[in-house]
Order: C-alpha cells, then sequence, then structure tokens
C-alpha cells in the first residue's frame, strides 16, 4: 500500500488528459490522446511527461499511457523527444511494446541521429504479444491502423526497423543487412562494418537471440539467416557474441545451425586466447604419465621408527 500511495501521488502531478491516457477504458484513452493532439506542439510537454508513467495500479494502465505518450510525440514529430525515445529504446527493461513504438514514433520524427540506435534491431525477430497489440492500435493514425490489420496480425520488431530507417534515409543499410542474411554478401559486410560495426554487430546477436520467436512458416526460413549471422560475427571478429554462439552450438533445433555456430565458436575462442575442451577421443593417452605402483617405491632409503632401547641410550636430558 505504500508503493501504491507513492503511484498515486506522482500521478497526481500529471495533467488531467496524461492521467486519462492511462484509464482502464479504452474510449476514455483514446479520447484523451485524440484531445492532446489536437493540441500540436502544445501536447509535447505533456506526452513527455507521460513517459515516466508508473507500472498499472488502481484505475491506471502504466504500459498503455507511455504507448500512447511515444505514438503521440511521433505523430507531433516532436524533435525534443528524440533522446528520451532512444534511451527508452535502449533500456533493457522497456517492454517490446514500448520498443515497438520507440521505432516507429523515431522514424516518423525524422532525425537521423536515431539511425545507430535503430539498427540493432534490425535482427529483432520478436513481436509484440497478442493481448497488446490493441492498446499499440490506440495510438496509430486511421490508415495506418488499417494496413496493420491487413498485416494479418505478423508484427515483429523487426519490420518497424526496416521502416523507421528507410524514412531516416538509411535504405541502403536495411538493403546491406538483407544482403548479409539472405546471401552471405561479404562486400555488404564490410560496408556494414566501416561505420556501424558495433551496431550491425548487435544485431546479428539478436538474431540468434530471437529467431526461436518467429511465427510459422517463417521459423524454418529464419535457419538460413542464423547460419549467415553466425557467420557474419565471426567475419566481424565479435568476441563479444562467444556466449552467444556457445548456447546455438549447443541447443540450436537446427544442425546446420549447431555445426556453423561450432566452427565459428573455435575460430573466435583461438582468437581470445580462450582454451576449449578437448573430447575424450582427442586425448593422446600414450603420453601421459603412468600410474606409480605403490610396490614399487624403495623402502630401503625411508627413515625407520626409533625403538625404545635406543631412547635409553640417548636420555634427552
Amino acid at each position: 500500500w505504500v508503493v501504491k500511495f507513492f503511484v498515486l501521488l506522482k500521478l497526481q502531478r500529471f495533467p488531467r488528459l496524461a492521467r486519462l491516457l492511462g484509464h482502464p477504458k479504452e474510449t476514455i484513452r483514446t479520447q484523451a490522446f485524440s484531445d492532446l493532439i489536437r493540441q500540436g506542439d502544445k501536447a509535447i510537454p505533456i506526452f513527455l511527461q507521460a513517459l515516466s508513467a508508473p507500472e498499472v495500479t488502481i484505475n491506471w494502465d502504466g504500459s498503455a499511457a507511455r504507448c500512447l505518450a511515444v505514438s503521440g510525440l511521433g505523430w507531433l514529430r516532436a524533435k525534443e523527444a528524440v533522446e528520451p525515445l532512444i534511451a527508452l529504446l535502449q533500456n533493457r527493461s522497456s517492454s517490446t511494446i514500448d520498443q515497438m513504438a520507440a521505432i516507429r514514433a523515431l522514424g516518423e520524427i525524422g532525425d537521423p541521429k536515431a539511425i545507430p540506435a535503430l539498427l540493432p534491431f534490425l535482427g529483432d525477430l520478436q513481436a509484440i504479444p497478442m493481448n497488446e497489440r490493441l492498446t499499440f492500435l490506440e495510438g496509430l493514425p486511421p490508415r495506418e491502423k488499417e494496413r496493420m490489420l491487413k498485416r494479418g496480425w505478423r508484427w515483429k520488431v523487426s519490420e518497424w526497423a526496416f521502416d523507421a530507417l528507410a524514412k531516416l534515409g538509411a535504405q541502403n543499410l536495411v538493403d546491406g543487412f538483407h544482403r548479409v542474411l539472405n546471401q552471405r554478401d561479404e562486400e555488404a559486410l564490410q560496408r556494414l562494418k566501416t561505420t556501424f560495426r558495433s551496431e550491425v554487430t548487435s544485431a546479428f546477436m539478436k538474431l540468434l537471440d530471437t529467431y526461436q520467436y518467429a511465427y510459422a512458416p517463417r521459423f524454418w526460413e529464419a535457419e538460413k539467416w542464423v547460419c549467415h549471422a553466425a557467420w557474419a560475427l565471426g567475419k566481424l571478429g565479435a568476441l563479444e557474441a562467444i556466449g552467444n554462439l556457445r548456447r546455438e552450438a549447443r541447443r540450436s533445433p537446427f544442425p546446420t545451425v549447431r555445426e556453423i555456430c561450432g566452427q565459428v565458436l573455435k575460430e573466435l575462442e583461438i582468437v581470445a586466447g580462450l582454451p576449449t575442451p578437448a573430447s575424450a577421443a582427442e586425448i593422446d593417452r600414450a603420453n601421459l604419465p603412468a600410474i606409480p605402483d605403490p610396490k614399487a617405491i624403495p623402502t630401503d632409503t625411508l627413515p625407520r621408527p626409533v625403538g625404545a632401547a635406543e631412547l635409553d641410550e640417548h636420555p634427552t636430558g
């Protein structure tokens, strides 16, 4: 109750329309959102304040409020929101719906400064959970909402990253990433590496982390992407991906993925100077020292215990 009290106290400091963005009823939320959009740039500070909305509590849905606030900032193309949206995008505790809303908003705002923050999400195959998609749709313009419904609810974070980067004039980066995944294009990889090595490395690592979230039949198509992503990580000398590669070399459902991840892993471990585990078959037992036989140890040179008679002959004092 103490926590809830402070959450409610924080909400009381929000403007009325900001509080209504998190109302449990969808109709009230969407009406508040529409009222704010009609205010134009005057609503930007209110949307920015709502980004710090607390989580769910009594008569309040913080996730819905935050999603609508992010959508509003994108709708109004608020340049001052770029840094807060990038921070939301890079926050590890942000939900998938928050990240997807931030990606879309950054594409709408159109500031190229967001390109490095968006690139890692080219490899994110996660989708918004079904129960959160209606909330996401609340903050979209009617035409875009209709387009989303026609997608058949097949929304991946990577698809939104493709769209956002294209709007920011970075279609060449998207195309290059696709060529690496689909064709193992080494020239495209080198061009990406020149300027955005860290970001594309993160994108390939995300793909290894999220490909099993892909929906059927794309899950089976992902086998090629994962193999090529692992190859790319090897070419990039991505030592930070060793843990991801080791996991997939052991646990991937695809034999080809296990094989290539194992190969790349060995190459990177050599570069990193890490010891590689040897199998029992690789150990040459002929060169190992033999276990000594206790009976073969000579006893004539060992000290013998002193008898009582000898002690009497040499009194100690």
